[in-house]
């Protein structure tokens, strides 16, 4: 049975070859070759481009895309996770291909394989925050087409100075996520605020502020005025007994509003989650809860684990 490329190169050539010598991969038009690696599964395109140095420069763009579009980067199991993708997304083909960055387990790098293998955990310096260090800045950089990157695990204290700043992040970046975070209020604002003049949508889930100032956070969400998408779920205080209510469980809504521009938004509290669609959604679901906040202070007292 012929290989699905064999296929695709002798159906792409039908003179005669008593005549003509046959089409060959390097004699073929740069838009029959974009055709054939469309239809290639990735350990064939993988294989393909390893043939020639004219074959990997034209399939470049379309293996960044089909290999780099999604990446999740998990730099506290891997030392090297952070600097190797950094190292290929600075060709400019493939960093411009990167669409959505997870970072995972962001509390802390291993310093030392070493010492992660051997479980030799009281070594000092084996690990430290991740925004400590200048390499997720410089990766962020690298990225200008990014749209959503999803920080997990995020862990303080965080220096302001270790935020990216908005002459780092590319312009494409319009969503930002975060989830499993343990910070202060005062740290989440600095995160958000890292990001508010680019995001259009933000989530947060499984989220802990550890000194319950939640009212500080939520103003500073609703200060984002081109938020259009918000996305909330299981928030904590420190004591991580049970979610923070948002709303009472009888007093859960689910509105509808008309934009200036006649658009139909909407947006729904439950008593640990909540979502908005919307920026005027966003504005009056946030308005709703702050409201809630405020009549029950008891419900956002801190307590010891």
């Amino acid at each position: 049975m012929p290989s699905m490329l064999e296929s695709l190169i002798t159906s792409s050539s039908n003179t005669d070859s008593s005549t003509k010598a046959p089409s060959t991969l390097e004699t073929l038009p740069t838009d029959i070759v974009a055709l054939i690696i469309v239809l290639l599964p990735m350990p064939d395109l993988l294989n393909l481009r390893a043939t020639s140095r004219r074959v990997e420069h034209e399939t470049l763009t379309d293996f960044a895309r089909r290999a780099y579009e999604h990446k999740t980067l998990e730099p506290w199991l891997h030392i090297r996770h952070l600097p190797d993708f950094a190292d290929v997304v600075s060709s400019p083909r493939i960093g411009a291909a990167v669409r959505r960055l997870e970072l995972h387990g962001m509390g802390f790098v291993v310093l030392s394989q070493h010492h992660m293998f051997h479980g030799d955990s009281q070594q000092a310096g084996v690990s430290r925050p991740l925004f400590e260090t200048l390499e997720v800045m410089e990766l962020l950089a690298e990225l200008p087409n990014l749209q959503t990157l999803e920080l997990q695990g995020l862990r303080g204290p965080i220096e302001p100075v270790a935020l990216p700043s908005t002459e780092v992040i590319g312009l494409g970046l319009t969503s930002l996520q975060l989830s499993d975070a343990h910070l202060t209020s005062d740290e989440l604002c600095q995160v958000l605020g890292a990001f508010a003049p680019m995001i259009r949508s933000l989530g947060l889930k499984h989220v802990v502020s550890a000194d319950g100032e939640w009212q500080r956070v939520f103003h500073s969400i609703r200060s984002i005025g081109q938020l259009k998408r918000l996305g909330m779920s299981t928030l904590y205080t420190s004591s991580l007994v049970s979610p923070l209510d948002l709303t009472g469980k009888s007093m859960e809504v689910h509105k509808a509003l008309k934009s200036e521009q006649g658009r139909i938004e909407h947006y729904w509290v439950k008593q640990w989650a909540a979502g908005m669609i919307g920026g005027l959604a966003v504005q009056a679901g946030l308005d709703a809860i702050l409201g809630f906040i405020a009549q029950n202070q008891d419900l956002m007292s801190v307590q010891g684990p």
